[in-house]
């Protein structure tokens, strides 16, 4: 039995609200602890993630919380913070084995483990260095005058996300993420769902 423990900021039920399983409902777990601090000034926007809320969980009382928080759904998103600096594979094996489809956002400053299904990367400006090959998706959350930059890989789907100013969606990035995918025919938009329309 797993008894490695994991500090977790927040457990809750809601709908995917980005990227290209939007409107998804999903358990999210978010893992506290992240390797870097996002600010407006470098990134385009602040970091969403308090990281003030912290408890202490072993994968069999993780696997509790989730199931009794939404018994019938089986979608996991594991995001962060950072979450490959805690996940590993006998995290996913619990879940898996209970039948979870897991999701995975992250940075991509980490390697993942065994048993993820589906990868978002939202990659950073200035971050260490990336080390995932591949992703499902890549997420870039742009301010205005920003621009998608390069990767180790060629992503199959790139989805740009206009920033957000706190829980205010900032026009001029919308406009500007807008004109990029007109350039881009292959890029999508994709509009924090859950910040536009305030879901919990």
């Amino acid at each position: 039995m797993n008894q490695k423990r994991y500090a977790v900021s927040e457990i809750f039920y809601s709908i995917q609200g980005e990227g290209r399983r939007a409107g998804v409902p999903s358990v999210f777990l978010r893992l506290a602890g992240c390797n870097m601090a996002c600010r407006r000034a470098a990134q385009g926007f602040d970091c969403d993630t308090d990281f003030t809320k912290r408890a202490s969980l072993d994968g069999p009382d993780l696997l509790h919380t989730v199931l009794m928080l939404a018994p019938s759904c089986r979608s996991l998103v594991v995001t962060g913070g950072e979450p490959t600096l805690q996940i590993d594979s006998d995290l996913l094996k619990l879940f898996k084995d209970s039948g979870y489809f897991v999701a995975l956002e992250t940075n991509g400053t980490g390697a993942l483990p065994y048993g993820v299904d589906y990868v978002a990367l939202s990659p950073k400006r200035n971050s260490p260095p990336i080390v995932l090959t591949a992703a499902d998706e890549v997420r870039f959350t742009l301010a205005r005058g920003q621009r998608p930059f390069a990767l180790p890989f060629i992503p199959k789907y790139v989805c740009l996300s206009p920033a957000f100013r706190g829980l205010e969606l900032d026009a001029a990035a919308v406009e500007w993420c807008i004109a990029l995918v007109k350039e881009h025919p292959t890029w999508t938009l994709s509009v924090q769902l859950h910040k536009l329309l305030r879901i919990p």
